[in-house]
């Protein structure tokens, strides 16, 4: 059996902190689990199980800051989400399954560094509605991808205050500009895709108030984790 969790939230929201804790706590118990990009991009240098070599990934960025026109950028995203998506299915459906059998575990986490609602950010940005149809523009065997294909058992919200989320950002980095500015210009867009969120996500979308503490945040994940495994 192979779980998904997806944790979803803007820059500096905390996501990166409470997968890795997520997927150590769940390893303690014997239960294989790895973190997948669900949106996005990811590096593709082979630093991680869940980010391996990739000449595609490496080439990405060049061929994003190469894309001139807001179109040109949005199919670049577009076409980065459907690789995630393929890899994400190859680890669903053949490499965790592998690995929940050679330890023999009664289940394996994927945990996923963003998910439908960022998607939803992207398209809605792209078509100026939120819609779930479309979201997706590829196949995996044959099959269309589809948002019902992607849905994780659950979606955690990691939902902060913008000048929480600018706070936690260092002065000296010398990305600090690009980042705050990310933050301001996709808060808004955040919140209107959270107040409309389609009603078939809604029933496994948890909001996590990321105000709070990463331990305060970290019991939450965890209870809501543990709330996936014992229902399956």
């Amino acid at each position: 059996m192979v779980l998904t969790v997806a944790i979803d939230g803007l820059n500096r929201s905390g996501k990166g902190t409470q997968l890795h804790l997520l997927k150590r706590f769940l390893q303690d118990r014997g239960l294989p689990a790895v973190i997948l990009r669900g949106d996005g991009s990811r590096e593709g240098k082979g630093l991680s199980e869940g980010d391996p070599c990739d000449e595609w990934w490496q080439r990405f960025r060049s061929r994003l800051a190469d894309a001139v026109t807001s179109m040109q950028r949005f199919a670049c995203w577009n076409e980065a989400a459907d690789r995630l998506a393929e890899e994400y299915l190859h680890w669903r459906d053949s490499l965790m399954p592998q690995q929940v059998q050679r330890v023999n575990a009664p289940c394996g986490v994927i945990l996923l560094d963003r998910s439908l609602l960022s998607r939803l950010m992207l398209a809605a940005d792209e078509r100026g509605s939120i819609s779930l149809e479309g979201l997706y523009r590829t196949e995996y065997h044959g099959t269309p991808v589809t948002w019902e294909t992607m849905m994780p058992d659950r979606m955690l919200v990691l939902v902060a205050q913008q000048d929480t989320l600018l706070a936690r950002l260092d002065p000296d980095d010398p990305k600090y500009g690009f980042r705050s500015g990310l933050i301001l210009e996709k808060y808004s867009l955040f919140q209107a895709v959270l107040d409309g969120l389609p009603q078939e996500l809604q029933g496994v979308t948890r909001h996590v108030d990321a105000d709070q503490s990463i331990e305060s945040v970290w019991r939450v994940c965890l209870e809501e984790a543990k709330c996936v495994i014992a229902r399956k």
